[in-house]
C-alpha cells in the first residue's frame, strides 16, 4: 500500500515525483495486485472460519473422568 501511495502521490518533502505520470501501466498493475491480494486474504479467512466451524462442530467435548488407570477420555475409544 505504501508503494502504491508513493507511486500515485509522490513525496514532495523528499522531492519524489509521482511515478504514475511516467509509468502508467505500473500503477495499474500494482493497484490490481493489491486489490487481488486483499480479496484472496478475505477468502482465506472466510474459508478458515468455515473449516474450523465444521471441524469443531463435528465432535463433542470429550468426557474426562478419573478411573483407576488414570484419565479416561471417551473420544479416543471409538
Amino acid at each position: 500500500m505504501e508503494i502504491l501511495y508513493l507511486a500515485e502521490k509522490g513525496n514532495p518533502a523528499t522531492t519524489w515525483s509521482s511515478a504514475c505520470r511516467a509509468f502508467g501501466p505500473f500503477c495499474h498493475k500494482i493497484t490490481a495486485s493489491i486489490a487481488i491480494t486483499f480479496v484472496v486474504v478475505i477468502c482465506y479467512v472466510v474459508l478458515s472460519l468455515i473449516s474450523s466451524y465444521k471441524l469443531f462442530t463435528k465432535y463433542d467435548v470429550p468426557d474426562v473422568s478419573n478411573t483407576s488407570k488414570g484419565v479416561h477420555i471417551d473420544a479416543f475409544h471409538g
